[in-house]
């Protein structure tokens, strides 16, 4: 038999399980007109939360003023995340119920926010983004809303952002595309997920930025005769590299080796060179 201990609204009460256990249960009407000590309803429990003491508070305030539907939702993709090898930490499920949330207060208010960077979250990311993707779908079904295919940027980088492996992942973000704009401008391109070559730039990208946030310099190799090469191979490509050059030095202060340099050229050449053969 469970007793309230506390009640936050009338769809979440606290309790105790086994007499040791803090918990949280939430179901429809389970704490209406209930106050502390009555007999929980076990009838109506639909979510059993056992919440580590530090996000305890947090959890209980989100309780308060959010739908169960959207926590649900938070929870399935949570799920989701884990289930597909993602190393997500405990408070996704806080930060992703309180931006659902408010995402549904946005709609019932005809508010729409932009996500000016839609099409990178989606190249930098993107198993993050289909499980964002996954998600949007699931907020629709159990909200019964349509919110904006927009709310998958969001989406994507709260789970980004909760990655145990990725503290920087922000960061990380707007320096591979602040360099990926500096290519698509000098070359008149755009990138394409789909194109292998784009994989593997950007994913050389992520390993330079992270090289940066952590304060490493690559100092190994003498390749300057293959970067000489490849300066023949592309000129133009000597001012995408300046300009990369001068982006990383202005905004994070980081001085870019040769050996860098010439591991972009690298993955760069292979990208213009695959446009090339497209347009031919």
């Amino acid at each position: 038999m469970l007793r309230i201990i506390k009640v936050f609204s009338n769809n979440s009460v606290s309790t105790l399980i086994d007499g040791t256990k803090d918990a949280i249960v939430v179901g429809s009407g389970i704490g209406f007109h209930k106050r502390p000590n009555d007999i929980i309803d076990e009838s109506r429990i639909e979510k059993i939360y056992y919440v580590q003491d530090e996000l305890q508070t947090r959890f209980l305030d989100l309780l308060k003023g959010t739908r169960p539907e959207a926590i649900q939702a938070s929870e399935e993709i949570c799920a989701k995340a884990k289930a597909e090898g993602l190393a997500i930490n405990d408070q996704l499920l806080i930060t992703l119920s309180d931006h659902i949330n408010f995402s549904l207060e946005r709609l019932k208010k005809n508010i729409t926010l932009p996500f000016l960077m839609l099409s990178e979250i989606r190249l930098l990311y993107p198993k993050e983004y289909e499980i964002a993707k996954w998600g949007l779908g699931r907020i629709n079904e159990l909200c019964k809303v349509e919110l904006p295919e927009l709310e998958i940027g969001y989406i994507t980088m709260q789970i980004v952002s909760a990655l145990s492996s990725q503290k920087q992942a922000v960061s990380i973000m707007e320096c591979v595309t602040g360099i990926m704009h500096i290519i698509e401008e000098e070359h008149n391109i755009t990138f394409s997920e789909e194109d292998l070559s784009t994989v593997r730039l950007i994913t050389h990208l992520k390993f330079l930025a992270q090289r940066i946030f952590e304060g490493y310099e690559w100092h190994d190799d003498d390749i300057s005769g293959l970067q000489k090469y490849l300066y023949r191979l592309h000129p133009e490509n000597r001012k995408v590299i300046n300009r990369v050059s001068e982006f990383l030095n202005n905004k994070y202060n980081y001085q870019i080796s040769e050996q860098e340099r010439v591991y972009l050229l690298v993955h760069l050449t292979r990208v213009i060179n695959q446009k090339k053969e497209k347009r031919d």
